[in-house]
């Protein structure tokens, strides 16, 4: 059934409308009333005779009946995967993928040629050696084949870098420098014998490595730090190496041990190479 009033749809057997709070029962019993244009007691409303009512009723019963009849547009709001996707813009995105392609290979080509016109061939600094000493290290000496650094603000040779090289004279040039180096370093014995200041004593070690591909022997002469001490402070350190007929000498000295300078001569020595 249907409100007279206001129109709303209401279950059959209601007494009043929930919308508008008509109360049918007054309604009908009242011979002229003003609240619905003054209607008669003998056109009492009956919903079961208004067509209208009726009418919106059957529309209202057949709603699900009806849904065959919608229209739906496949071609809108409709789900697509990536291939729908790529199909409908294909053409867009395989441009996309040039462009980028090419943007991409641009850059390596750039950071190519960027390294490549930085690239600076070593030149050698002594024979065919070459080397890179820190920046806190000054050229005191370059003369008779000999190249004196010693680090700037040390007193004497606290810190120092030399290299000698010359044409091989002797058989076994390894064992005829560390035994110049030894007898160098002695400490100085007294008419007994005895070692006059004991901090002079020294303990040596000798092997050999390979930097940057070359064979190089070396000899370290640790020291004390005080009598209680063991010998573990490197002053000294001796390279050799021979290249094309010539023999590299080379002398790191560290007195003040201290651990700046011995950074700064371990990169030195990291960066000896020879240049063919």
């Amino acid at each position: 059934m249907r409100c007279p009033k206001c129109g709303a749809f209401l279950e059959e057997g209601k007494t009043s409308c929930y919308m508008c709070g008509v109360d049918f029962n007054k309604m009908n019993s009242s011979s002229n009333n003003s609240e619905f244009g003054g209607a008669s007691s003998t056109n009492s409303f009956n919903p079961n005779l208004n067509s209208d009512y009726l009418k919106k009723k059957e529309e209202y019963n057949n709603r699900f009946n009806d849904y065959k009849n919608v229209k739906f547009d496949a071609s809108v709001n409709q789900d697509k995967d990536i291939f729908d996707i790529f199909a409908q813009y294909g053409k867009i995105i395989k441009i996309g993928l040039v462009v980028f392609s090419l943007i991409i290979i641009s850059f390596v080509l750039y950071k190519y040629s960027q390294n490549k016109s930085e690239f600076k061939p070593v030149e050698p600094v002594i024979g065919s050696l070459y080397y890179k000493v820190n920046d806190d290290f000054i050229a005191v000496s370059n003369q008779n084949n000999v190249f004196v650094y010693n680090r700037t603000g040390e007193k004497g040779s606290d810190c120092s870098i030399t290299i000698q090289y010359s044409a091989g004279t002797s058989e076994d040039h390894v064992k005829e420098l560390f035994s110049a180096v030894k007898k160098n370093h002695a400490p100085v014995r007294d008419k007994n014998n005895n070692i006059a200041v004991e901090l002079n004593d020294y303990s040596s070690q000798e092997s050999s490595l390979s930097i940057n591909n070359s064979t190089w022997y070396y000899i370290n002469l640790f020291y004390r730090k005080d009598l209680s001490s063991e010998f573990t402070q490197l002053r000294y350190k001796y390279l050799t190496a021979v290249y094309q007929g010539y023999y590299y000498d080379v002398a790191l000295v560290n007195n003040g041990n201290d651990l700046t300078c011995s950074s700064s001569l371990d990169n030195f020595a990291k960066s000896l190479t020879f240049v063919k």
